[in-house]
């Protein structure tokens, strides 16, 4: 008789497939607040994003800046909901400067769910069109996150990221940052991999009854092939 439940169910389904630690668990909420560690601290998943936070320390270095990145294998496993709410929790620690980039060109989210999505971005930035300065925010609500919008649709999104206008943004900006979180796209495309080359650590994200188990074994595949930043 076949199996026919192809979506991961449990923790032990995603411990089968991959050799990559699990570094936290967040819950699911229907309605989740969008700083839902600000907003509800004391509610579980406030909770569950301090966990992970602790569990991020051991892999930043005393007087050196984390660079993360969140992926994904597909929309809709929260990856943007994640990367906003522990950039939050992060900045709960006032001695942090912390920065949210979006890096989401082809579908911008992170700046749709801040609602910026008609500010100058990465996009800008990478033409020539604006300085760091000028598309970088700060998050209503907070004295020490700031996020860096995706800006504009651009045609050639990938060819964008790998210009060196990107190595020259991430120099800078870890001059100034503590922690960088970075919301990138999922991994049906290869900007992930553009992106690794500059950050630290790699958070995968996945969610119950949703993402399939194939996507595990894909994302192990990655993983081990070093195209996924392991923070080692």
């Amino acid at each position: 008789m076949y199996n026919l439940n192809i979506k991961i169910n449990s923790k032990t389904d995603i411990e089968e497939r991959t050799k990559m630690p699990i570094l936290g668990e967040i819950g699911h909420q229907d309605e989740p607040a969008l700083f839902e560690v600000k907003e509800r601290p004391r509610s579980p998943i406030a909770e569950q994003f301090r966990i992970l936070r602790t569990n991020l320390h051991f892999y930043k270095k005393k007087g050196e800046p984390l660079v993360i990145m969140q992926t994904s294998s597909m929309p809709g496993e929260g990856k943007t909901f994640i990367s906003l709410n522990l950039a939050a929790t992060l900045a709960a620690n006032k001695e942090n400067h912390v920065l949210v980039i979006g890096f989401d060109l082809r579908k911008p989210q992170l700046a749709k769910d801040l609602k910026i999505h008609k500010y100058d971005g990465f996009t800008e930035y990478a033409v020539g069109e604006k300085t760091i300065e000028e598309v970088v925010y700060p998050v209503p609500g907070f004295t020490n996150l700031d996020v860096l919008p995706s800006g504009s649709i651009p045609p050639n999104p990938s060819e964008l990221l790998m210009s060196q206008k990107t190595n020259e943004l991430f120099e800078e900006l870890r001059k100034e940052y503590d922690f960088i979180i970075v919301d990138c796209p999922p991994i049906v495309v290869t900007d992930y991999q553009i992106i690794g080359e500059h950050v630290d650590l790699a958070l995968y994200a996945t969610r119950m009854d949703y993402t399939e188990k194939c996507q595990i074994e894909m994302a192990n595949e990655i993983f081990e092939s070093g195209k996924l930043p392991s923070g080692q």
